[in-house]
């Protein structure tokens, strides 16, 4: 099944790669901004990173009212999502404090980091994560499923495709990323090129 990104407004205009650009380039703007800040410089400073972030991923179609972007979603969900369906949530695999950790201090780019896996899951496996400590922990470099791996759920990709997260790698997910014709423009928008 193919994914769907959101499409602007036609008030709005633009294309979803030029928002998403907009939206990175204004977040960086405002980025420094906030980190001239004098008091709680450091929340301040993680809130906008994460909110660059979320942006980009609600033009994806990756969260909000509109999750037909997910790249993953939980086994047993319709491939396409209505509001009329079960509750779900848009999970991000990685937790979102570990993406702004991945930007601040090892300087990944938003570029990349609004392609971290967001899967589409039932409110009822997001509660099970919470429940039993997984919300926020319980990932793992380089296996960006893995977190999944801890409860009793199977992941498939947009494609239909059964992913194990105990050893679904960066690779495999970026494998998918540039198997996904939907998403080509955005990454020429953004200057990623796949790598070898």
């Amino acid at each position: 099944m193919a994914i769907e990104l959101v499409k602007p407004g036609k008030k709005a205009g633009g294309s979803v790669e030029e928002v998403i650009c907009e939206l990175i380039e204004l977040g960086k703007e405002h980025l420094k901004v906030t980190e001239s800040g004098r008091y709680y410089r450091e929340l301040r400073i993680n809130f906008m990173i994460g909110k660059i972030i979320r942006d980009c991923n609600n033009m994806l179609g990756m969260s909000g009212n509109f999750k037909n972007g997910c790249l993953y979603r939980e086994q047993g969900l319709a491939s396409k999502w209505d509001k009329a369906s079960e509750e779900v949530v848009c999970d991000h695999a990685t937790p979102i404090s570990e993406l702004v950790h991945a930007y601040r201090f090892e300087a990944v780019p938003f570029e990349k980091l609004i392609f971290s896996p967001v899967v589409r899951i039932r409110k009822s496996t997001n509660d099970i994560l919470t429940k039993q400590g997984y919300a926020q922990k319980g990932h793992k470099a380089g296996l960006p499923l893995y977190r999944y791996s801890h409860i009793d759920v199977k992941i498939v990709t947009h494609l239909g495709e059964e992913v194990d997260p105990s050893n679904w790698s960066d690779r495999n997910h970026w494998d998918l990323v540039w198997n996904t014709p939907e998403l080509h423009s955005v990454l020429s928008a953004l200057n990623i090129r796949m790598q070898a």
